[in-house]
């Protein structure tokens, strides 16, 4: 929501009941801002007008009245705040309480001329104007299905905050009249305060009995107290936020978008101004009031989305990324917070500038973050991210390795481009991506790392196979075939026996019961374990064709193995005695 219409209060509306009443205003807002805007007779207004008749009619014939309560900043509805403003000067809560306004009511009956009336009485005022304010617009206009609850300047010095009951509800009917306004008078203690001149601090123990004409003597603290107001509404005033909000209001209300353009080409030329000046967190500002005019189907239809894309084609641009990146360079970047919301609007094609703050030493706490972006990046789209695995930086190609794990099969074509990288680290954390990955369709490649020259990588390969899929087993049944296998270490030909394990195939058993009539005439020890390995992978398999391999082994002339074949067996028919399969060694 656009500040001019009062943004809703993110902590309010807890309860359902009141999201009408939030819609209602929503919308009065909306056209308050059209009125302003667009000329009296233009079908902008006059359609939002019989909306907003529309959607007051529907609620006072649910509920019978619509009473708000108006603050200095905010207006509630049930003792909720569902508005809140930030500038007084495009806040609406301050427009009606600064002239008086404390409660506005909404009767069953109200009539489009008087809706109409008060949205005018409303949109004269907005500036403000020393010969006229809302409370007497209103007034003049003499509502039947309206009342409201003012103080008033003239009468506020003449009466005590006691002498009228702010508590009881008016409501105005044709045979009632005022002298001052169809609402009425009600003073509190610190409007009698502000109208007879006094400050609003003014506490107890502060003389405040000052004759009309007298003049008010103010200490140190009061002068202080009046500084601190100015400075505090000082910060509160952000001139480029405040420029780049009427433009956005042009932008929403335009019916013709090509007669645009020039606004759209000062909205860019103002965001390239925030970017090299480091100022982020205003260019965040707005990208945020894009999304919401983009989100918001009400007030931007389809063709407005083509000119918010151009803003935002503008800032994901490879010279809008580069002149980023020349500031990180340069160290011009303080925080880095501000710089990592404003990546997250820009999307994928950030990802330069998460690089290099991935990189940056002097930031701990920077790589979770940027590391949390790059993944969720990824998933969009990976060919940003993917390219960075053929930097010549060792340590960036890992980091970018395990962010591709994390981001999932569409990784898969650029972690092949590791398999031969000449980095062992490189190929390990490869394959430890592949392994998170964790889909079917990691296996080929595993497979290919399975060739790997370090046999570190090929263990860990090994053990990375979560389901192996027929052409894995019979690739892994190849290589146990092979002379070669047998002079790999014990721990390699294991992990490869591990793979059969899980996949427990035929093919799989055929390959391990070959393996248990192998002869080896030199390392017998080591043979000797390998086999009774083997036998324990056939156990865990528990296959029909598993038993029947097993049983042949307790016939071999090794003793070791028909001991192990043996004891397999008992297992087999005590704990698998349906052929459960796969069970861990």
């Amino acid at each position: 929501m656009n500040s001019v219409e009062t943004k809703l209060s993110d902590l309010a509306l807890e309860r359902d009941s009141l999201s009408p009443a939030k819609n209602l205003l929503l919308l009065t807002a909306k056209t308050l801002k059209s009125i302003k805007v667009y000329p009296v007779n233009s079908p902008v207004i006059k359609g939002q007008k019989e909306l907003l008749n529309k959607e007051f009619q529907s609620y006072l014939a649910t509920n019978d009245v619509l009473t708000i309560k108006i603050a200095e900043s905010a207006l509630k509805v049930d003792d909720q705040v569902i508005y809140e403003g930030g500038n007084r000067s495009n806040n609406l809560a301050f427009l009606l309480y600064r002239d008086g306004l404390r409660e506005i009511s909404f009767y069953e009956g109200l009539t489009p001329e008087e809706l109409n009336g008060f949205l005018g009485a409303l949109a004269e005022n907005w500036q403000g104007s020393e010969e006229t304010d809302v409370v007497s617009s209103l007034w003049e206009r003499d509502f039947h299905h309206i009342s409201y609850v003012a103080i008033d300047e003239l009468f506020a010095d003449l009466l005590e905050p006691g002498e009228v009951d702010s508590e009881t509800p008016f409501k105005p009917s044709p045979e009632v009249a005022s002298p001052v306004s169809s609402g009425r008078i009600a003073l509190q203690e610190e409007d009698v305060k502000q109208s007879s001149g006094l400050p609003r601090w003014a506490g107890e123990g502060m003389d405040t009995s000052l004759e009309m004409g007298s003049p008010l003597l103010l200490d140190d603290k009061d002068l202080r107290k009046i500084k601190e107001i100015v400075e505090e509404d000082g910060r509160n005033f952000n001139p480029p936020r405040e420029f780049a909000q009427a433009l956005f209001d042009l932008l929403v209300l335009e019916d013709e978008p090509e007669k645009y353009t020039s606004i759209l080409q000062v909205l860019e030329r103002f965001l390239s101004e925030l970017i090299s000046n480091a100022e982020f967190g205003t260019a965040c500002q707005i990208f945020f009031a894009l999304n919401e005019i983009q989100d918001s189907s009400s007030l931007q239809p389809a063709k407005y989305r083509i000119l918010v894309e151009t803003v935002l084609k503008m800032a994901r641009s490879p010279e809008s990324i580069e002149k980023i990146r020349r500031l990180l360079r340069r160290g011009a970047i303080g925080s880095g917070d501000d710089l990592l919301k404003y990546t997250s609007f820009l999307g994928a094609s950030s990802t330069p500038i998460l690089i290099d703050l991935l990189m940056r030493r002097e930031n701990q706490e920077m790589p979770p973050k940027v590391c949390d972006l790059l993944v969720e990046f990824g998933r969009e789209s990976v060919d940003y991210l993917g390219e960075w695995v053929s930097d010549s930086r060792t340590q960036l190609v890992k980091q970018i390795v395990s962010i591709l794990g994390q981001v999932g099969g569409k990784a898969i074509p650029y972690l092949e481009r590791c398999l031969h990288h000449p980095d062992t680290d490189v190929r390990r954390e490869t394959v430890r991506a592949l392994s998170q990955i964790g889909e079917i369709a990691v296996n080929p490649l595993l497979s290919k790392f399975l060739l790997d020259p370090n046999p570190a990588v090929r263990i860990l390969t090994a053990k990375g196979f979560g389901d192996p899929d027929p052409e894995a087993v019979e690739f892994v049944c190849r290589l146990i075939h092979q002379k070669e296998f047998r002079k790999r270490g014990i721990r390699e030909r294991k992990a490869l026996v591990d793979i059969l394990r899980k996949a427990g195939s035929e093919n799989a058993v055929a390959t391990l019961g070959n393996s248990l009539h192998q002869r080896s005439w030199f390392r017998r020890g080591d043979s000797n374990e390998f086999k009774a390995y083997v036998v324990l992978a056939l156990a865990s398999i528990a296959t029909e064709s598993a038993r029947k391999t097993l049983v042949e082994g307790t016939r071999m002339r090794n003793r070791k193995v028909r001991n192990a074949c043996k004891t397999a067996l008992q297992r087999v028919g005590e704990t698998n005695p349906e052929g459960e399969k796969g069970k861990e060694l």
